[in-house]
């Protein structure tokens, strides 16, 4: 891929995970717990795939999955970091489907929603950071 379009791509995927991580926010204040969560993860996975596309130089995989696209960068994630994408990746798949969502619903408090938030522009943070520094 040239120069000019991996720099479009990622600058895309960096644009949207800030933006997904506003929508979050703006849920959470709504007091919308589920959807909340839903697009903490889909900034996580933005801020995965702008790192992706900026080290393979090459278009991010066509899949959700927080922990395969973490797999797939040099940058190093420790086990508690991989746990909390592993934990976080329900949010998308369980998320989407009627019949997930009221158990998830059920799993989901105020306060661990909050907390996803906090974790979530964390690791954004720090992705994008690395993503600054390579």
């Amino acid at each position: 891929m040239p120069p000019k379009d991996v720099f479009r791509l990622k600058d895309y995927w960096a644009s949207g995970a800030k933006y997904e991580l506003k929508s979050a926010a703006s849920l959470m204040r709504s007091k919308q717990w589920m959807s909340a969560m839903f697009h903490c993860h889909l900034s996580v996975e933005k801020a995965l795939k702008a790192l992706y596309v900026h080290e393979h130089k090459i278009h991010a995989p066509l899949l959700h999955s927080l922990p395969y696209l973490a797999g797939k960068l040099s940058i190093d994630f420790g086990k508690g970091q991989m746990a909390w994408l592993e934990n976080m990746n329900q949010y998308n798949i369980e998320g989407r489907y009627p019949e997930d969502i009221e158990e998830l619903e059920a799993k989901l408090s105020p306060d661990l929603a909050q907390r996803a938030l906090a974790d979530s522009k964390e690791i954004v943070t720090w992705l994008l950071q690395a993503l600054k520094k390579s």
